[in-house]
């Protein structure tokens, strides 16, 4: 499927993932379970978890996915790129990330809104990042992140 939704314009890749997934009315739409959401936390998780990866080949650093051609506001990830971070994140003790948790660097690194979450919130977005990969592994299949 993330073969096909790379041919289409960025419209039409709107409106799609908007009236079958995003959508609570959507023909697809399995909140925390195909669809997870997450606030503006998730530059900041995205940048802990990537800064904990002690992989050889640093496999988290693809957590932020392939970018759809021209469409700048989604990524994919295909389904072996999704069990290979999933296993990594299965294994990821959330409150050792804390130990990366860098205000300076995060803002020499321009992540958006780099302060002012407390960390309950930030382990929060965390946890659904964990999830999301783990149920996606779980059904073989890759994600589409929707950075906008």
């Amino acid at each position: 499927m993330i073969s096909e939704l790379k041919t289409y314009t960025e419209d039409e890749l709107l409106d799609h993932i908007e009236e079958n997934y995003a959508s609570v009315s959507g023909k697809y739409h399995k909140e925390n379970d195909i669809v997870f959401y997450l606030d503006k936390a998730w530059d900041v998780s995205r940048f802990l978890i990537i800064s904990s990866d002690t992989s050889e080949n640093k496999i988290l650093q693809n957590l932020y996915g392939n970018p759809i051609e021209d469409k700048v506001t989604y990524t994919y990830l295909l389904s072996n790129e999704v069990l290979k971070i999933n296993k990594i994140l299965q294994n990821l003790e959330i409150e050792d990330l804390y130990n990366f948790y860098d205000e300076e660097k995060m803002i020499n690194q321009s992540i958006y809104r780099a302060t002012g979450f407390s960390w309950q919130f930030i382990t929060q977005h965390i946890e659904t990042i964990v999830a999301a990969f783990k149920r996606s592994a779980e059904l073989n299949e890759g994600l589409i992140i929707n950075i906008g």
